[in-house]
């Protein structure tokens, strides 16, 4: 596999340790963005050695809410992966996203 995620934005949930980590390794070496989504605040500081690739979301997906939020986030964050904290996203450009969803077992 070659940058067969290019262009891509990954949410990956479970993405702190373990299984989700090497997932979250493997799309960003294929190049996919990734949204870290996890209750397990060690996801941040993962994101952060990560580079400007990875974004960390703290979330239970347990809870429907937090799901919402996590995917809202996801999305307002593909427009601008150098400034991922900071970028709003319009309705336009969250119509041009393209995200996909591991662990989690979706995609949009």
């Amino acid at each position: 596999m070659a940058a067969e995620l290019s262009g891509k934005v990954a949410i990956v949930t479970g993405g702190a340790t373990g299984l989700g980590r090497a997932t979250v390794e493997l799309f960003l070496k294929e190049g996919a963005q990734v949204v870290i989504g996890d209750v397990d605040t060690r996801g941040e500081e993962l994101a952060k050695s990560l580079g400007n690739a990875a974004l960390f979301k703290q979330a239970d997906v347990a809870n429907a809410e937090q799901v919402q939020a996590l995917v809202d986030f996801a999305v307002a964050a593909s427009v601008d992966c150098t400034s991922w904290s900071t970028m709003p996203a319009s309705g336009a450009q969250r119509m041009n996203a393209s995200l996909m969803m591991t662990s989690g077992i979706f995609s949009v």
